[in-house]
């Protein structure tokens, strides 16, 4: 199914991303509210049409309701935003859904009920007065809900608390640990709701749904009550949050509600009768002290996240320096060691504009070197490794395969031992640690190219170029046979086992990644496309191998670095995801491109430089087509590269150009020699 979450930056909303990474559905989060370095699209829900053009372009299915309005106080001075979010917006949503015979999961409220004293636990048909402006608007929500008459599932629950955002349990969390004394509230009761075990429910019921629907009608539609088991006060509640965070040293005292004056009167007993929700979808409910443990420990695992020292290795190499720029921008917190031994293609030149920052390092070494990696990962108290640095060119493997093998699989060995050793000796051992691997997608072999003439490819993104083509039935997926054909390859092949061995041997949290092609600035000119534009700038040959017919998936860098980001940060532990830009070229064909944007840049005629293209030998083992999948990593963590090709062709180009300094510095004394020597009676 096709499924659209809204609010999906909220404390909801970020525990539906998490239990939907276990789902094989198609998941689209959305929010009005965007956050830097996590993928939504933005939806208001106030706007009808837009929900329709968005139901529609992506065939949706369902729509979960995580947004709202839900500050109870403030709702009292602002009741017309308070009912157009919580009432006019689900019945917008309601709108959207009927029309498409969709399914619409709405999240509701305890708060439906309040002023009226209850000793019994609500049922889902009990009438009550709804508790002020919030619990009103709530309520008009259901009610337009019900009168639209789409297929519903209404979730009624109660004081939501998670890792995420303002909550009650985050903010006792903080005082207890910082206050001597506190105050808490024991003549209110009622019960906690961990945020991540009502998205399983959510996900259960999703399931339950998918087995049952008939696009027509849907016979478990209708008002349903989750929180978790057991009920307390918020004295009771803070009383177990400062025990599981070991805040104990504060004194806890319990005091009448009355002396927190609110705009709102809160009931004294807000309990929701769970019963039919256990029922009809037959559901096992946690207790909540559990459930409270768990997320205690899930958040002081996030906090410590926040704060961490990472290594960042090939940092001032081409993909590395963009992946380095974008952690110490995003993430002034966090402190990046880029570690790089400044070979041929390592330029501290790539990082000019970040090398002052005050949460930056860099440190020079050779990753082979065991001992020095491991003293700096005791002195830098290291918790995390993304490793980028490789001897990568295959030309140069064919030439030379014991420096790749020595560096691509010894130096990624050292690596994973220091790692090993380090974090085997702390107290938390592994928790909260990562060793992020990125390779290639060349370890998977070659594909048959048996459609040459190109045809419509099975996928598309907006990174798709308007010419995109398929040059094959098959692709690259996670799960596909190794194959390297090259030097290179086969390192980089027998790195990822290593990475993988170490996560099923020793429990070491890894995660390996497998990229496409990767242009961009900052690309050392022995590639292609930054190779040619220097050439085409200086009218020298265009060396094209064989007949240019090659193959391969064209990744924008800064959609890779963007990537890495979120694989680090979400990504699942032992889990491979491919990285590609959904963009087949032939090595001719970009060619072309390249030359008729840098003509037009450089105010030369038109395919005026066509003629420099120089067809030699093809090199020894030059694989016919790689083609990558990367639909896993657009589903389960919402990423998809941002530029077209042609608009990705069209900012590289431009900043060669406007960065001859940078190039010509890099493209003489050696690199000449090697160019010469490279291309030299071919």
């Amino acid at each position: 199914m096709n499924i659209l979450v809204t609010g999906a930056n909220g404390q909801l909303g970020n525990e539906m991303r998490i239990v939907a990474k276990e789902s094989q559905d198609n998941y689209i989060f959305t929010d009005v509210n965007q956050v830097e370095g996590v993928e939504t699209t933005y939806l208001d829900i106030t706007d009808l049409q837009a929900i329709k053009q968005m139901v529609a372009a992506n065939k949706v299915d369902v729509i979960v309701n995580c947004a709202a309005y839900t500050n109870v106080d403030a709702a009292e001075s602002n009741e017309a935003l308070a009912e157009k979010l919580n009432a006019d917006a689900p019945e917008n949503l309601a709108k959207a859904m009927k029309e498409a015979k969709g399914l619409l999961v709405q999240i509701s409220t305890d708060y439906v009920f309040g002023k009226e004293p209850y000793n019994i636990p609500c049922k889902e048909d009990q009438q009550g007065t709804p508790t002020g402006v919030y619990g009103q608007t709530k309520l008009h929500g259901e009610q337009k809900i019900k009168t639209v008459g789409c297929k519903h599932i209404i979730i009624r629950t109660a004081w939501l608390y998670s890792e995420f955002g303002k909550n009650f349990c985050k903010t006792m969390m903080n005082l207890t640990a910082t206050k001597p004394q506190l105050k808490v509230v024991f003549d209110q009761c009622g019960t906690p709701t961990y945020a991540f075990d009502l998205a399983e429910t959510i996900a259960h019921i999703l399931d339950d749904y998918k087995c049952e629907n008939d696009n027509e009608e849907y016979g478990k539609s209708g008002i349903y009550h989750y929180s978790n088991e057991g009920v307390c006060s918020w004295f009771d509640f803070t009383k177990m949050i400062a025990e599981y965070n070991g805040t104990t040293a504060c004194d806890i005292q319990p005091c009448h509600s009355n002396e927190f004056p609110s705009p709102v009167k809160r009931p004294s007993y807000s309990v929701l009768d769970k019963t039919k929700i256990k029922k009809v979808f037959g559901l096992r409910i946690p207790y909540w002290t559990d459930s409270l443990k768990q997320c205690i420990t899930n958040t002081k695992m996030k906090n410590n996240m926040a704060k961490r020292n990472i290594v960042i290795t090939g940092g001032a190499g081409f993909i590395g320096s963009h992946v380095v720029r974008l952690f110490v921008n995003k993430y002034p917190e966090y402190n990046i060691i880029n570690l790089d031994k400044l070979t041929y293609a390592g330029n501290l030149a790539n990082l000019k504009d970040i090398e002052n920052k005050p949460n930056y390092k860099f440190v020079k070494m050779d990753i082979c070197d065991f001992d020095a990696f491991y003293k700096l990962m005791q002195d830098e108290h290291i918790d995390a490794i993304i490793h980028l640095a490789a001897e990568s060119h295959v030309d140069r493997s064919i030439k030379d395969p014991f420096t790749f093998a020595r560096t691509n699989v010894m130096g990624t060995l050292s690596l994973l031992q220091a790692a090993k050793l380090y974090w085997e000796s702390l107290p938390e051992k592994y928790e909260g640690k990562r060793f992020y691997h990125i390779s290639t997608d060349e370890v998977y072999g070659a594909l048959t190219m048996n459609h040459p003439e190109g045809i419509k490819p099975p996928f598309t993104t907006t990174a798709s170029s308007a010419e995109h083509l398929a040059y094959g039935d098959d692709f690259f997926y996670e799960d596909t046979k190794y194959n390297p054909h090259s030097p290179y390859s086969a390192a980089k092949a027998s790195s990822d086992h290593f990475v993988r061995a170490y996560h099923d041997t020793y429990g070491m949290p890894t995660i390996v990644t497998n990229c496409s092609n990767n242009y961009g600035p900052y690309q050392f000119p022995e590639k292609l496309i930054p190779l040619f534009i220097n050439n085409i700038r200086h009218r020298k040959p265009l060396p094209v191998y064989g007949k240019g017919e090659n193959v391969r998936d064209w990744l924008y860098v800064e959609d890779h670095a963007r990537a890495i980001d979120t694989i680090f940060h979400n990504g699942k532990i032992a889990e491979t995801y491919n990285i590609g830009g959904f963009n087949e070229w032939k090595n001719i064909d970009i060619i072309k491109v390249v030359i008729k944007t840098v003509d037009r840049l450089l105010g030369r005629k038109e395919n005026e430089d066509l003629d420099l293209i120089t067809y030699v030998t093809d090199r020894l083992g030059h694989d016919a087509r790689y083609a990558i999948d990367s639909t896993k990593l657009q589903k389960e963590l919402g990423w998809e590269p941002s530029l077209q090709f042609e608009e990705g062709i069209e900012k590289t180009v431009r900043w060669y150009l406007d960065n001859q300094d940078w190039m010509d510095n890099i493209t003489s004394g050696d690199y000449e020699k090697y160019y010469e020597e490279m291309y030299k009676g071919r």
